[in-house]
This record gives C-alpha cells, structure tokens and sequence, in this order.
C-alpha cells in the first residue's frame, strides 16, 4: 500500500534511517512513492487476478463468463486507454478473449488480456 492505495512495487532503497519506496497504482497506473522510517511496518493488501472469458461489450461494459460455473458478470467497465482500445480492438476480430480481472480493497478492474488457445 503506497497512500492508502494498492500498488505494485517497483524499487526499494534503503538508506540508514529510510526506505524509499516507488510503484504504480493497480488501478490507475499512476506513479506512487513513499519514504517511511526503517522500523516501519508496511501494509500488504490481498490481490487476486482471475480471468474470464470475454461474451460481449455493451455500452462501456464487459460482459464476462465463468467458465466453470456459467455465471456471467456485467459490472466490470471496459478500460480507458490503450489496454480498452486494444481488447475492444481484438474482440472486433472474432478473436475469443479471456480478460483478467484484478481484486483489491473491493474494488475490481480489467487489467490484461490474452486470446484463447484454439482447441483442438
């Protein structure tokens, strides 16, 4: 956690009374850094990335499936910028998708994708 907000670490130095710590918000991709004191104690919040297969994008939204259940979830938003251009993009091929979906804090957010294999 760098500012309240859940991030990936990047790079840590250590000086004699200092830690620097810079990484990137999970959600918005925007830069973080903090200094705290050496005995500091860090908060490390729980981070789960699942992947669904993507059925359609209607009105901004993804709807996704669950392969192993059948249930279908509809309340995740396409994302801005070039990873909602490029899954938009690769879904308007025909291409089947899985999206993943990354978890923290109770917040949910698509952050990747990837085609799915052929089958044989």
């Amino acid at each position: 956690m760098l500012h309240g907000r859940p991030a990936r670490i990047v790079t840590v130095s250590v000086d004699r009374e200092t830690v620097r710590l810079t990484g990137v918000d999970l959600f918005t991709r925007a830069p973080l850094e903090a200094r705290c004191p050496v005995a500091t104690d860090v908060v490390v919040p729980v981070v789960t990335r699942t992947q669904y297969l993507l059925r359609d994008i209607t009105g901004g939204q993804l709807s996704l499936l669950v392969e192993t259940t059948g249930e279908t979830r509809e309340e995740i938003p396409l994302p801005d910028g070039p990873l909602g251009t490029d899954i938009t993009t690769a879904f308007a091929t025909g291409t089947p998708l899985y999206v993943t979906v990354t978890a923290a804090m109770g917040r949910e957010a698509a952050s990747g994708y990837r085609a799915r294999a052929p089958r044989p």
